[in-house]
């Protein structure tokens, strides 16, 4: 009964509310809620936040007139390709269910944040809303991470595709790993990682000194996860923000990074991604990421053409430590294994055009808009980077989509900014 009156809160809320207000009530009924509780619609499973967005979309998708270009189409184009590798490498039923179920966590939300932030007082709206969903979550999961007990903790009996009698694991001073709404640290640390990274982006525009407060509380439910790869995101993300405050150095930092990578990779007997072993909470389990990314390019041809058909290749596990299933922790060989280089290609594609385009029309100058811009890529780039320890699933992967389509609408609303200004000179 409870799962009705949540979804019947959510539904309202994001119906009777402006557009701003209806994008943050999404990502609160994503992250407030647990997503992996599902009500069953003919053969789909379908969260809350799935439905609160096709609600969204279905009142303003023709009010908002958005125009479509080639990168939009694009992440269409993903989810399709997807459905077309997942048939062609002979997944059954119930995979193909589950991919086609997926356009709501990638295609969907990624539309909902362009139709939902058109103009400048939307995002306004928007990141009032949206800070005081970060502040609640985050306090939720410090609290957790120093009690060793959660609001959240007997719902996780819901899920059934992953473990649910672990016990809380002290990591640091007393304090154990938080997981939030969801059904691992990781997955808690990334979706923090992610709203802190939005709100960071949008306070630029926000009035008043109550930001530095939000940040520091959502940094902290970051923190709550105690995981390597949340937390050397928002290190990441943090250095990134620091130093790429131009064009210039921006670039000369890439450069050189790309420099460090060939170096190691020909004058070191070891790879370069070996080297997150020394920035990690925990360096063996930075020791089994290396090892799967080794195991992964020697097995390639299982892969490559079209995925494995939902199949995981569990032995991968003897390969590497010998163990039974394989975890696999990297997002990049997530997707590969779901779809093959092509899907790999084309994701990467999603996810670096954004940056690529800020960089070719990145100015000097003093636009909010601007700042909103420069901070969003950097954490995108953030995100990509612990794509290479952790994978995107929900929410982390809504969020991202999320956060895609943000940037988007913010490049939008900057670009427009500059071209009444430009008429007004």
């Amino acid at each position: 009964m409870f799962e009705i009156t949540f979804l019947l809160f959510f539904c309202v809320l994001a119906w009777s509310s402006n557009k701003g207000v209806a994008l943050a009530t999404l990502i609160a009924s994503l992250i407030l809620f647990p997503e992996y509780i599902r009500f069953d619609i003919f053969v789909m499973k379908m969260s809350i936040a799935r439905i609160v967005a096709l609600i969204i979309i279905l009142k303003w998708w023709y009010k908002s007139r958005i125009n479509i270009n080639f990168y939009d189409k694009s992440v269409v184009i993903y989810w399709v390709l997807y459905i077309l590798m997942a048939t062609l490498s002979g997944g059954d039923q119930t995979y193909l269910i589950y991919v086609i179920g997926r356009v709501m966590d990638t295609v969907l939300f990624y539309f909902v944040a362009r139709v939902c932030l058109t103009d400048q007082d939307d995002f306004n709206k928007f990141f009032k809303f949206f800070a005081i969903v970060a502040i609640s979550v985050s306090l939720l999961a410090i609290f957790e991470s120093y009690l060793a007990d959660s609001i959240y903790r007997h719902l996780r009996s819901a899920n059934t595709w992953m473990w649910n009698d672990k016990l809380y694991e002290e990591r640091l001073l007393g304090f154990v790993r938080a997981y939030g709404s969801t059904l691992n640290p990781i997955y808690w640390g990334m979706s923090m990682l992610l709203m802190f990274i939005i709100l960071t982006s949008l306070s630029v525009i926000a009035k008043g000194k109550k930001s530095s407060v939000y940040l520091f509380i959502t940094a902290a439910g970051v923190f709550s996860s105690l995981s390597s790869g949340p937390i050397m995101g928002l290190i990441l993300f943090f250095i990134l923000n620091k130093v790429g405050k131009s064009k210039r150095v921006f670039v000369n930092l890439l450069f050189l990074l790309l420099v460090a990578i060939f170096i190691i990779e020909v004058f070191s007997n070891r790879h370069f991604y070996d080297m997150a072993q020394y920035l990690t909470l925990n360096s063996a389990t930075a020791w089994y990421r290396s090892k799967l990314i080794e195991v992964a390019l020697k097995n390639y041809s299982i892969y490559i053409i079209s995925g494995v058909g939902g199949v995981w290749p569990h032995h991968w596990g003897a390969l590497i430590d010998g163990r039974a299933i394989v975890d696999v922790v990297n997002q990049y060989i997530v997707v590969a294994l779901n779809g093959g280089l092509v899907l790999l290609v084309l994701y990467l594609y999603i996810f670096f055009k954004p940056v690529k385009d800020f960089v070719t029309t990145w100015q000097a100058g003093s636009s909010l808009f601007l700042e909103v811009n420069r901070l969003l890529v950097m954490g995108l780039l953030a995100i990509a980077v612990t794509g290479f320890t952790v994978a995107f699933y929900n929410p982390v992967e809504n969020l991202i989509f999320l956060l895609l389509g943000i940037l988007r609408q913010a490049a939008i609303v900057e670009k427009n900014i500059r071209r009444v200004e430009g008429e007004q000179c």
